[in-house]
């Protein structure tokens, strides 16, 4: 699974954009603590990438924050890097109101290779940020220098809880490749399948089928304990070893097929 990395929007700190800046000090910077733990929460690799993060700094803040929990203070010390280690360079700009916008270009360039990229911010007191996609303007770096546009473009963006609900099946899909079928790989030619709902039920597990051109089922196995519920034991040793390489993408497969959706692809 391919690390989640968000950026951290700072024109939610540009003077041009904030609200009320008493609300800023007392209440925001809390509330982005609360979404980078929720989020992480769903996607525990993901890192938040601030421009100069200072983590001595932050320390204090992120301890108060998080009062005598040990555990949700270093996972939300250890989720923030700095924006300057990651990355590729800068083809195109962002600008919001005609204001460059670092995170958001960040964001833009991921969101073009993995389908989304997000910005994660502060509420700011305003309504300026309620919407979890925000219309930003794209500059492109033509060969002399200069820059070429703009075109409209949308970044997709985290300010409030009501965001990570929405885009929840994305953040936990970024960086997967969902298959177009129940198939999700093999095992020495012999197609593994995992059904969604309403046709399959709990516990979790997979199907072992004959061939790529039948559904007869030659095995099931759980993937939570590697029991087989079904068929000879001929396939227990590579079907166990298998599922423990892959157990935790086969997991989060599984609770994606039981809303309905397909599995996610596995490579060879």
């Amino acid at each position: 699974m391919t690390g989640l990395i968000l950026y951290f929007n700072e024109l939610c700190l540009h003077s041009s954009f904030i609200g009320n800046s008493q609300y800023i000090q007392t209440t925001a910077a809390s509330d982005c603590l609360e979404l980078i733990i929720n989020i992480l929460a769903l996607r525990p690799d993901c890192k938040v990438a601030i421009r100069g993060v200072d983590r001595t700094a932050l320390a204090g803040p992120i301890r108060q924050f998080c009062a005598s929990s040990r555990d949700k203070y270093r996972r939300l010390l250890m989720s923030l890097i700095d924006i300057a280690d990651v990355g590729p360079g800068f083809l195109s700009e962002v600008h919001y109101m005609d204001v460059s916008a670092h995170g958001m270009t960040m964001a833009d360039i991921v969101a073009r290779d993995w389908q989304h990229g997000w910005v994660i911010g502060l509420s700011s007191g305003t309504d300026r940020w309620i919407s979890p996609e925000i219309g930003a303007a794209r500059y492109t770096l033509k060969d002399d220098g200069s820059l070429h546009g703009p075109t409209g473009c949308t970044i997709s963006h985290i300010s409030r809880s009501e965001h990570i609900a929405y885009w929840r099946q994305a953040l936990l899909d970024w960086g997967e490749t969902v298959s177009s079928s129940s198939r999700l790989g093999d095992i020495a030619g012999h197609p593994i399948a995992m059904y969604s709902a309403p046709r399959e039920h709990n516990p979790p597990h997979i199907h072992l089928l004959e061939s790529s051109s039948s559904c007869r089922t030659l095995a099931k196995y759980r993937i939570d304990t590697f029991a087989r519920a079904y068929g000879p034991p001929t396939w227990d040793v590579p079907v166990r070893e298998w599922v423990l390489r892959h157990q935790a993408q086969l997991l989060a497969s599984w609770q994606r097929c039981q809303t309905g959706g397909k599995p996610y692809s596995i490579s060879p």
